[in-house]
C-alpha cells in the first residue's frame, strides 16, 4: 500500500503575504499581555535600578557647580533632566578638567519613579496571585483592611495639629520595662516552639533553641545593666516609632500570609518599598522646609525660605500694623519692569546677582546706584555657592533696582539692596511723597499664627575643641488663639512638633563683638514624616518571615531527602545513621573546627595583658590613661 504525505498546514501568522494580501493584524490581548510581562520582568527592574544609579551619580556631580536644592528639582522632582557632559568630568579626577560642550536628556526622577512603581505593581498583577478561596479569601481581605487602618493610624500620629514631640501613653522608663517583658515572652514562645516541633526536625529546633538563648543572654545582660543599659529619650522614642511600624506590619503581615500563604512575607516587603517610593513622592510635592532665626529675648513669628527671595515694600506709617507688599522671585528674574496697583511705585531691575561679594566704592568706579547705600558699596556677581560647599554658607544675592513715578515714569533713582543689608536691617529708603518707603531684598517669609520667643541658646564643644558635640535651645511657644503658652527644650535629635510642623535644632551663633547668642531653627511641613518608619518596619517584618519560611523549607527538604536516601531517625540519641556522605560530612566539619579552635586559642594569648617585672615601667598601665585628641576622650 502506498502512502500519501500531506502538506503541513501553515497558519496565517507564518504563512508569507502574497502580493496585495495584508497580514491579519495581531491579537490586541496578547500585545497587551506581552506589554505586561516586559514591564514585569526582573530585568526591567535591573535595567530601571541601572538607570537611577546613573541619576544619583550624576546628580552628585552636578552638585559641585550647583546649589544643593537647585540639583534635587532639576534632576530628582523632574520628568526630564538636562545632563552637561562637563559634570562628568570632576576636578577631583581630572585636576586639568578639558571643557566639553554639549550633553543629554535623561529621565528625571519622577519618571524613574512611576517606571519602577509600574513595574512593581505589574510583578504583583502576574506573580502574586491570591492562594486563597471562599471564607478564608474574605478573611484574609478583612485583615489586611484592618492592617491598613492600624498603618494608616499610626502615620496619623506623626502630624497631629496640635501638641508637642510625639509619646506614648506611659513613661519612657515603663515603656522599658515592657519591651523587656515583651523580649522575655518571646523568649519563652520560642521554648515552647521548640518543644513542640517535631522531633525529627533537629535542625529546625536547633535553630529556635540557639535564637532563644542569645535573646535570653541579651535580655539578661539588659536587666543586669539596670537604668545603664535602657536607652535615653531620643532613642527611646524612635524605638517608640519603630514599634508602632511593627504593630502594623505584623497585622499586614497576618493578612498577606492568610491571602497569598507562603509568599506573604515577599508581598509585604514590596508593599514597604512602594510605601517609600510614596513617601518620596509626598515630600517633593508637600513638604515645606523653612528656617526662623532667633537671637536671645526675640519673639519671631515667622519663617523663612532660603531658596527663595522677595522684593518687600514696607511702610510703616501706620501705628497699629506695617503694610507690606511684596515681589516674588518670578517677577524679579523677569526683566520686565513691575507694575501693581499696590506698588507705590514701579520697579525695575538693572542688574540682578545670585550671589555677591560687596566692597567698598573706589573713586572713579563706574557705580550704577544714584542713591542710598549704593553710593559707599558696591555689589560684584560671585560663584554661586554648591552643594559640596561644606562651610554651611548660602548665596548672598543683590540687585540694582531703578524706582519709577508711576505717574509719569520719572526715576526715584537706582539703589543698592542686598539681603546683606537685609540682615542688618538697612533697608533703603524711597520717598513717594510725604511717604516713606523701606525696601527689603530678603528670603521669602511666610508668618505664622504663633510666635516662639527664645529664651536660651547652648552650645557644648568637645573638650579642648571648638567642635560643637550638641546645639540646645529652651524657646517659649505662644499661641494665644489656642491658649498655647509653654516652656519647651530643643536639642539635636529632639524637634519641637507643634500645629503639624517640626522645629529641629539647625544652627548656633555668637555675635564676636557684641556677645549676643542666636540660633536657627529647621521648620519643616512634612504630614508623612512617619512614612519611612513603618515603611522601614514594613520591609524588615516581611523579610523576616520571608527568610524564615524559605530556611525551614530548606531544612525540612535535606531532611527529607537524607530520609530517602537511607537515612534512619534514631529517636534514642537523634542522630541520623546511614546517611550517605556522613563520613565527607563530618571531615568537612572538624577541619574548619580545628582551624577556629587554633586560631581562637593564639588570639587568646594575644589579648592577654603582659606580664612585666615589677621593677620596669608599665606601659600598659599607661596605655589605660585617657588622653584627649581632638575632642575624643
Amino acid at each position: 500500500m502506498s502512502s500519501v504525505t500531506l502538506p503541513k498546514r501553515r497558519d496565517a501568522a507564518e504563512r508569507p503575504n502574497r502580493p496585495g494580501e495584508e497580514r491579519a493584524p495581531a491579537d490586541t490581548d496578547s500585545i497587551v499581555r506581552e506589554f505586561a510581562q516586559a514591564m514585569s520582568s526582573l530585568k526591567t527592574t535591573v535595567w530601571l535600578f541601572a538607570l537611577t544609579i546613573f541619576l544619583i551619580f550624576a546628580g552628585t556631580l552636578a552638585q559641585t557647580e550647583r546649589e544643593i536644592w537647585q540639583v534635587v528639582h532639576e534632576y530628582f522632582r523632574s520628568f526630564l533632566v538636562w545632563i552637561d557632559f562637563q559634570i562628568l568630568v570632576p576636578r577631583s579626577l581630572f585636576p586639568h578638567r578639558p571643557q566639553i560642550n554639549g550633553g543629554f536628556y535623561f529621565p528625571g526622577g519622577w519618571s524613574l519613579g512611576v517606571l519602577l512603581a509600574v513595574n512593581l505593581l505589574a510583578a504583583h498583577g502576574l506573580r502574586f496571585r491570591p492562594q486563597a478561596r471562599g471564607w478564608r479569601l474574605l478573611i484574609g481581605v478583612a485583615v489586611i483592611t484592618a492592617g491598613v487602618f492600624v498603618t494608616w493610624l499610626v502615620i496619623a500620629s506623626g502630624s497631629t495639629s496640635d501638641g508637642l514631640q510625639s509619646v506614648p501613653w506611659v513613661s519612657w522608663t515603663a515603656l522599658w520595662r515592657l519591651y523587656l517583658s515583651g523580649l522575655a515572652g518571646l523568649v519563652g514562645a520560642l521554648l515552647f516552639l521548640a518543644v513542640k516541633i517535631d522531633r525529627q526536625s533537629r535542625r529546625e529546633r536547633g535553630i529556635i533553641i540557639l535564637a532563644a538563648i542569645l535573646l535570653g543572654l541579651f535580655v539578661g545582660w539588659l536587666v543586669i545593666q539596670g537604668d545603664e543599659g535602657r536607652l535615653d529619650d531620643s532613642s527611646m522614642r524612635i524605638l517608640w516609632q519603630l514599634t508602632k511600624g511593627s504593630l502594623a506590619g505584623l497585622v499586614l503581615l497576618a493578612g498577606c500570609a492568610i491571602v497569598f500563604r507562603k509568599r506573604g512575607g515577599i508581598v509585604l516587603v514590596h508593599v514597604g518599598v512602594a510605601l517609600l517610593m510614596l513617601s518620596e513622592l509626598l515630600v517633593g510635592m508637600t513638604a515645606v522646609e523653612a528656617k526662623m532665626h532667633l537671637a536671645e529675648g526675640q519673639s519671631v513669628n515667622f519663617v523663612e525660605d532660603s531658596r527663595s527671595l522677595e522684593l518687600a515694600v514696607v511702610d510703616r506709617s501706620a501705628k497699629d500694623a506695617d503694610d507690606v507688599v511684596v515681589v516674588p522671585q518670578s517677577l524679579v528674574l523677569s526683566g520686565e519692569t513691575i507694575r501693581h496697583p499696590d506698588l507705590p511705585f514701579d520697579v525695575r531691575i538693572d542688574a540682578f546677582f545670585k550671589n555677591s561679594a560687596l566692597r567698598p566704592v573706589q573713586p572713579g568706579a563706574l557705580n550704577p546706584a544714584t542713591d542710598g547705600l549704593g553710593l559707599q558699596w558696591m555689589a560684584d556677581e560671585a560663584r554661586p555657592v554648591s552643594g559640596t560647599d561644606t562651610s554651611g554658607k548660602v548665596d548672598q544675592p543683590a540687585a540694582y533696582v531703578t524706582f519709577l513715578d508711576k505717574s509719569n515714569s520719572a526715576s526715584l533713582g537706582t539703589r543698592l539692596v542686598s539681603l546683606v543689608q537685609s540682615v542688618q536691617e538697612l533697608p533703603e529708603k524711597v520717598l513717594v511723597g510725604k511717604t516713606p518707603y523701606r525696601v527689603y531684598l530678603r528670603f521669602q517669609r511666610t508668618y505664622k499664627p504663633y510666635e516662639v520667643e527664645l529664651i536660651d541658646v547652648r552650645k557644648d564643644d568637645y573638650v579642648g575643641t571648638n567642635t560643637p558635640r550638641n546645639y540646645s535651645s529652651q524657646a517659649r511657644l505662644i499661641d494665644a488663639a489656642n491658649g498655647v503658652d509653654r516652656t519647651v527644650r530643643i536639642w539635636m535629635n529632639n524637634p519641637l512638633r507643634y500645629a503639624g510642623e517640626t522645629f529641629y535644632q539647625s544652627g548656633y551663633f555668637r555675635d564676636s563683638e557684641t556677645g549676643v547668642e542666636s540660633t536657627t531653627f529647621q521648620v519643616v511641613s512634612n504630614t508623612g514624616w512617619m512614612i519611612p518608619y513603618v515603611a522601614c518596619m514594613l520591609v524588615a517584618t516581611g523579610l523576616l518571615a520571608h527568610f524564615s519560611i524559605v530556611l525551614f523549607r530548606f531544612l525540612r527538604r535535606r531532611e527529607r531527602n537524607a530520609m530517602e536516601d537511607g537515612g534512619v531517625v534514631d529517636t534514642a540519641d537523634s542522630r541520623l545513621v546511614g546517611w550517605r556522605g556522613s563520613a565527607s560530612t563530618w571531615k568537612s566539619c572538624v577541619l574548619p573546627a580545628g582551624l577556629i579552635l587554633l586560631l581562637g586559642t593564639w588570639t587568646a594569648t594575644k589579648a592577654r595583658p603582659p606580664v612585666e617585672p615589677a621593677d620596669q615601667f608599665s606601659l600598659y598601665d599607661v596605655g589605660k590613661l585617657p588622653v584627649v585628641f581632638q575632642g575624643r576622650i
